[in-house]
């Protein structure tokens, strides 16, 4: 009636045994199999319940540890990429606003602080790194193609002519045809749209 016992505390010991070595894969395994065999033993006397609820319990303890290394196998960066990541970092923000806009330099310091803050994660994948680089290179390339600073003013003073003009039609005997109006206020929704985006290039601005 104790031999189930016996084999449980055997189980264990040698899970524990894999633990101290490091072998967490072989532990899981040796907790695995002490289970399985007294779940074939259809006579569980007292001492046999308390040896399945240890083996039990070991293959739990054995499950989580297994899945917890692997999941930090999974988080760590190669120090290549986090060197990468760093020195698009430190390139991002050597870049200077020079003529360009207002929001669009606040668009390429937002990029950077993201790329910070993934730089930062203690659990950091190397993929995720590598998507950190990818966005930030793709925000600072985007910056320096974007329209300038004269270029978007431009863009936002004919928006502002375009509303006036739609607020004057509203109030003179004799508005715009439908057609004329419909056209203007496309072309406004297109320019605003336009305005809004995120480093919109001057080709962009000037359509």
């Amino acid at each position: 009636a104790g031999s189930g016992l016996a084999d449980a505390e055997d189980g264990y010991a040698a899970t524990t045994d894999e633990y101290a070595n490091g072998n967490l894969k072989t532990a899981f395994e040796s907790a695995l199999q002490v289970a399985k065999e007294l779940c074939a033993d259809d006579n569980l006397g007292t001492d046999e319940q308390d040896a399945a609820d240890a083996a039990a319990q070991a293959l739990k303890d054995a499950a989580i540890k297994l899945i917890a290394s692997g999941k930090k196998s999974t988080a760590s960066v190669s120090e290549a990429t986090a060197d990468e990541l760093a020195s698009a970092i430190a390139a991002a923000k050597a870049v200077e606003q020079g003529d360009k806009s207002d929001k669009d330099f606040a668009e390429l310091t937002a990029a950077i602080a993201a790329a910070e803050t993934v730089a930062a994660d203690d659990e950091l994948t190397e993929g995720d790194a590598k998507d950190a680089i990818y966005d930030l290179n793709e925000a600072v390339e985007a910056f320096k193609g974007a329209a300038n600073a004269d270029e978007l003013d431009a863009l936002e003073e004919a928006i502002d002519e375009a509303a006036d003009a739609l607020a004057d039609d509203q109030d003179t005997d004799e508005p715009k045809s439908a057609a004329a109006k419909e056209a203007l206020i496309a072309a406004k929704t297109q320019a605003q749209e336009t305005f809004d985006t995120a480093f919109a290039t001057s080709d962009e601005v000037n359509a």
